[in-house]
């Protein structure tokens, strides 16, 4: 194997025989790693949500990984660590971190919108500038957080962590025939045998930020946004800005120094609000 590159792309081959009918899903976990934003998967339970991220962080070395079940019952200290007793004794306030979110290289939040108001807002620091208030600030080592819902939030304060995840993607059943047979029929498990290093990774992102972006990729994106507004769809600027991320990240699994306007189609698992809204969004994204 000759680069982190030739890995990457393995390591995707792998999964995709591994899991039926989420090739898009495992193209984005791997966009979401090296661009270095936040994903989320929605759709209903028993849709391989989880294995498809443990498929991927059980196999780079070196991370700190971390999952969680939130439900409105979800302590701060089950998420972010319990109070140090000796600060308590110096009246001071500050949790032990040690194997909670702060210390995550990477994270898993099942029903990640049925945490309570105290530990979102502190998640919501946590996925936007990557640190943790502990009495001092806490920098956090923190690449991706997948978040998983069976529904969308509802509640308006709700919104801002739903826009932290730039990706998104809508989940369903299996529909194939033959991917429905193979699939409760078992049989013999496709090894996935690739592994990465936690530095391999940071060597992929640092390849990604040099991705060059030509001007008629840029005019492209504001084509699509003015026909997305059109629409009554308004990604906002921030969305764009990070997008761009996941436009270099795409480019760069295709082996290219440059980006394309193909590497806009990621845009289709973006810009997106609502999930009636992903058609009209692809339809725009593939004329443009």
């Amino acid at each position: 194997m000759n680069s982190v590159h030739d890995k990457f792309v393995l390591l995707e081959q792998e999964m995709n025989g591994y899991f039926f009918e989420r090739r898009e899903e495992i193209r984005g976990i791997l966009l979401a790693t090296l661009s270095r934003v936040h994903i989320l998967f929605l759709g209903p339970k028993g849709t391989a949500k989880s294995q498809l991220v443990r498929a991927f962080w059980n196999r780079v070395q070196g991370v700190n990984y971390w999952e969680r079940l939130f439900t409105k019952f979800t302590k701060d200290t089950e998420v972010f660590g319990p109070p140090s007793l000796p600060a308590l004794k110096e009246e001071v306030y500050r949790v032990v971190t040690k194997g909670k979110l702060p210390e995550a290289h990477a994270a898993f939040v099942d029903e990640t919108f049925k945490g309570n108001s105290s530990i979102l807002n502190s998640l919501l620091t946590v996925m936007e500038e990557r640190l943790f208030h502990n009495d001092v600030t806490q920098k956090v080592p923190l690449e991706v957080l997948v978040g998983a819902s069976n529904e969308l939030p509802q509640e308006d304060e709700l919104a801002a962590l739903y826009d932290r995840f730039i990706l998104r993607y809508n989940l369903d059943y299996i529909h194939e025939p033959e991917s429905f047979i193979q699939m409760i029929l078992g049989g013999e498990t496709p090894a996935i045998t690739v592994g990465l290093s936690l530095e391999e990774i940071h060597k992929a992102q640092n390849e990604v930020t040099l991705v060059e972006v030509p001007r008629v990729v840029a005019e492209a994106a504001y084509m699509i946004r003015n026909q997305l507004f059109s629409e009554g769809i308004l990604p906002s600027d921030r969305r764009m800005k990070r997008a761009l991320r996941v436009v270099r990240a795409h480019a760069w699994l295709g082996g290219r120094s440059m980006a394309s306007t193909e590497d806009l189609s990621v845009l289709a698992n973006i810009l997106w609000d609502l999930p009636q809204t992903r058609s009209k969004v692809l339809g725009i994204v593939l004329d443009v």
